[in-house]
């Protein structure tokens, strides 16, 4: 019968007045999938039916109806049995590779020999010894590890890293290529969130972080573009104060391990002291956006201010570089995530014992925030020393005496005392056609001059830039002060 391996026999010369069918579930494993039923009245498909729901049968379809001999038949059914439509799993698509940047000829961020030696005297110290600067910028080189023949890898990954290695530890210089792509994970276990730190570092697997670095080179006429395992670092988590990796995670949990895994890639990347555009690639798009500013937080921190500050230090050092911190899908496939991911966890478990990068977070971590005035050359900060920054009063020029001055009998200028008022006002936007509500302008110089005020900066006042003079007062619109585009209006009429 079919494919059931099950067979019926009947004589050659059997004949039979009534009618016999069979009826064979088309999903049948048992005996009690076959059933033998007779009839003395005709047979038609309703019959069947009728039969196969008294049997228990309620959603039976009958597929095939065969006649075997007169008066016997063969009925094949099908009994449709209602399933709840399980959870769809979508395939996670890895994140595409990340497009081309520039081809830049590389450089320092700073050059500390060229860092002068005097005392100003007038100087803004940097409340830490300039050894400590210097030392940093000294401390990138043997911190990442080109070895991987003795990890436990996962095949897709091995297979990848072999595309990506020629000769396994091999050491390069990370300014050989057109750029660095590093990639950062972290690994927390949630069951231990609300557990001290410290007890879960000794009785538990602490949380733990990673980063991978990888070379590029584009594809240019003569050769393909390529992509080089450089190596990767490890770490767990610090959680004592008086420890020189102490970052000031006192907390388990995901978000901490994120933060550190991208804190430490930045600062060995800060410490290669290359503008060599950079990418780095995070499975936490939370802490992709806090890095460079996109995204705030939902309290205050000490961790903060250092992958900020660190952020904010290499994108005033890389000038006309490019830097960017991006979200890659996690286990999503992209051989390098993986990586990661594998030795973040593999570390908290076990611990590959690799040497951290030399530095003193102890001593550095106070400065960090700070770090970008020592980089950026175009911000118009005072000259940077070895103490501080100059901060000398500027030489004014002479005066000119064809103008009316105050004199001594022997000729010498005198000093006066000029009193300066200054205000600042949040407008919410001032008038510009069609939007906004006219005459703001003209109500706050009538203010100006019923206060007395001289210099009045004008907060989130979405004016176009320009320079415009009315009653007795100048306009300076498009300033930039701190992260708030300011309107200045100057009042001469008490100056």
């Amino acid at each position: 019968m079919g494919s059931s391996g099950k067979f019926v026999t009947v004589p050659i010369s059997w004949t039979t007045d009534a009618n016999h069918a069979i009826y064979w579930h088309s999903n049948a494993t048992t005996n009690d999938d076959f059933l033998l039923h007779t009839e003395t009245a005709p047979m038609d498909e309703l019959t069947h039916m009728r039969f196969l729901h008294s049997c228990g049968f309620l959603r039976a379809v009958i597929t095939n109806v065969r006649v075997l001999r007169t008066g016997l038949f063969m009925i094949t059914f099908h009994n449709n049995q209602p399933e709840l439509e399980g959870p769809q799993k979508k395939r996670n698509e890895p994140t595409p590779w990340p497009l081309p940047q520039k081809r830049i000829l590389r450089n320092t961020m700073i050059d500390l020999s060229q860092v002068q030696e005097h005392l100003p005297l007038q100087c803004l110290t940097l409340g830490i010894e300039w050894t400590y600067i210097e030392d940093f910028f000294q401390s990138a080189h043997g911190v990442i590890c080109p070895w991987f023949s003795h990890l436990d890898l996962p095949d897709f990954v091995w297979q990848g890293l072999q595309l990506a290695t020629a000769v396994e530890g091999q050491i390069f210089d990370p300014n050989d290529f057109d750029r660095l792509i590093i990639y950062t994970d972290g690994s927390s276990k949630s069951f231990n969130r609300r557990k001290p730190p410290l007890f879960v570092a000794e009785h538990d697997h602490p949380d733990a972080w990673a980063f991978v670095v990888l070379g590029e080179m584009y594809p240019t006429d003569d050769a393909p573009g390529s992509i080089t395992f450089l190596g990767w670092q490890a770490q767990q988590i610090m959680y004592e104060h008086q420890n020189r990796a102490f970052t000031g995670t006192d907390q388990i949990g995901a978000e901490f391990a994120e933060r550190e895994a991208l804190i430490f890639a930045g600062l060995w990347r800060l410490a290669l002291n290359s503008t060599i555009p950079t990418i780095f690639r995070t499975d936490s798009s939370t802490t992709a956006d806090q890095s460079m500013g996109r995204a705030g937080f939902a309290a205050t921190h000490p961790t903060i201010a250092l992958l900020r500050g660190i952020f904010q230090a290499l994108t005033a050092g890389m000038r006309y570089s490019e830097l960017e911190v991006s979200h890659v899908k996690g286990h999503a496939g992209d051989v390098w995530n993986e990586l990661a991911d594998f030795l973040a966890k593999s570390e908290a478990a076990n611990g590959h014992r690799l040497h951290r990068q030399s530095i003193n977070l102890l001593e550095l971590q106070s400065i960090m925030p700070y770090l970008w005035m020592f980089l950026d050359s175009n911000s118009g900060l005072p000259s940077l020393t070895r103490h501080g920054f100059d901060v000398s009063p500027p030489n004014l020029p002479a005066a000119d005496k064809s103008e009316t001055v105050q004199q001594d009998p022997q000729g010498l200028s005198q000093c006066q005392d000029v009193n300066l008022s200054v205000a600042s006002l949040n407008v919410g936007s001032l008038f510009l056609s069609p939007d906004g509500f006219s005459g703001k302008l003209t109500y706050l110089r009538q203010q100006m001059n019923a206060h007395a005020i001289h210099i009045m900066g004008i907060q989130e006042a979405r004016s176009p830039p320009g320079v415009s003079t009315a009653d007795d007062s100048t306009t300076f619109s498009g300033f930039r002060v701190g992260l708030t585009i300011a309107t200045w209006v100057l009042s001469f009429g008490y100056l």
